[in-house]
Protein backbone atom coordinates (compact mmCIF):
# COMPACT_ATOMS: atom_id res chain seq x y z
CA UNK A 1 0.00 0.00 0.00
CA UNK A 2 2.97 2.34 1.25
CA UNK A 3 4.43 1.77 -1.79
CA UNK A 4 1.72 2.67 -3.99
CA UNK A 5 0.78 5.78 -2.43
CA UNK A 6 4.02 7.28 -2.44
CA UNK A 7 4.13 5.91 -6.35
CA UNK A 8 1.09 7.94 -6.85
CA UNK A 9 2.70 11.23 -5.66
CA UNK A 10 4.98 10.95 -8.51
CA UNK A 11 7.63 9.17 -6.44
CA UNK A 12 10.05 10.05 -3.11
CA UNK A 13 10.77 13.16 -4.76
CA UNK A 14 7.86 14.91 -5.50
CA UNK A 15 6.38 14.03 -2.25
CA UNK A 16 8.95 15.36 -0.72
CA UNK A 17 8.56 18.77 -2.73
CA UNK A 18 4.98 18.75 -2.31
CA UNK A 19 5.23 17.78 1.79
CA UNK A 20 8.84 18.47 3.11
CA UNK A 21 9.47 15.33 3.93
CA UNK A 22 12.93 14.64 4.18
CA UNK A 23 13.67 11.27 1.66
CA UNK A 24 14.46 9.33 5.20
CA UNK A 25 11.14 9.52 6.62
CA UNK A 26 9.87 8.82 3.08
CA UNK A 27 11.74 5.88 2.74
CA UNK A 28 11.05 4.84 6.23
CA UNK A 29 7.15 5.17 5.63
CA UNK A 30 8.13 2.83 2.47
CA UNK A 31 10.62 0.29 4.59
CA UNK A 32 8.02 0.08 7.43
CA UNK A 33 5.22 -0.38 5.40
CA UNK A 34 3.01 2.61 6.75
CA UNK A 35 2.03 5.74 6.60
CA UNK A 36 0.91 7.95 10.02
CA UNK A 37 -2.82 8.91 10.11
CA UNK A 38 -2.35 12.08 9.88
CA UNK A 39 -0.08 12.07 6.90
CA UNK A 40 -2.28 10.02 4.97
CA UNK A 41 -5.38 12.34 5.78
CA UNK A 42 -2.64 15.52 4.65
CA UNK A 43 -2.35 13.38 1.42
CA UNK A 44 -5.58 12.37 0.62
CA UNK A 45 -6.58 16.17 0.83
CA UNK A 46 -3.87 17.49 -0.75
CA UNK A 47 -4.26 15.63 -3.93
CA UNK A 48 -7.64 14.60 -4.57
CA UNK A 49 -7.14 13.94 -8.07
CA UNK A 50 -5.43 10.13 -7.10
CA UNK A 51 -7.59 7.34 -7.76
CA UNK A 52 -7.58 6.05 -3.60
CA UNK A 53 -9.94 3.31 -4.42
CA UNK A 54 -7.51 0.87 -3.66
CA UNK A 55 -6.54 2.62 -0.07
CA UNK A 56 -10.57 2.87 0.86
CA UNK A 57 -10.07 0.72 3.90
CA UNK A 58 -6.87 3.08 5.37
CA UNK A 59 -8.50 6.06 4.91
CA UNK A 60 -11.67 4.86 6.79
CA UNK A 61 -9.65 4.31 9.72
CA UNK A 62 -7.74 7.42 9.15
CA UNK A 63 -10.55 9.97 8.95
CA UNK A 64 -12.80 7.60 11.90
CA UNK A 65 -13.26 10.77 14.12
CA UNK A 66 -13.64 13.32 11.78
CA UNK A 67 -16.51 12.12 9.38
CA UNK A 68 -17.53 15.52 8.52
CA UNK A 69 -14.15 16.21 7.33
CA UNK A 70 -14.17 13.14 5.67
CA UNK A 71 -16.68 13.52 3.53
CA UNK A 72 -15.78 17.20 2.15
CA UNK A 73 -12.57 15.77 1.32
CA UNK A 74 -14.30 12.91 -0.45
CA UNK A 75 -16.60 15.43 -2.50
CA UNK A 76 -13.74 17.19 -3.36
CA UNK A 77 -11.87 14.38 -4.59
CA UNK A 78 -14.49 13.65 -6.84
CA UNK A 79 -14.87 16.85 -8.32
CA UNK A 80 -11.48 16.66 -9.09
CA UNK A 81 -11.64 13.24 -10.32
CA UNK A 82 -14.71 14.26 -12.99
CA UNK A 83 -12.63 17.59 -13.52
CA UNK A 84 -9.26 15.37 -14.44
CA UNK A 85 -11.79 13.41 -16.64
CA UNK A 86 -13.13 15.96 -18.63
CA UNK A 87 -10.12 18.07 -19.01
Amino acid sequence: MTRKIIASFGGTQALMRLTGFTKGYISHFRTQGFIPKPWLMLMFITRPDIDWSEFQAELDDAFAGVPELYEKAKKSARKARRETEHG
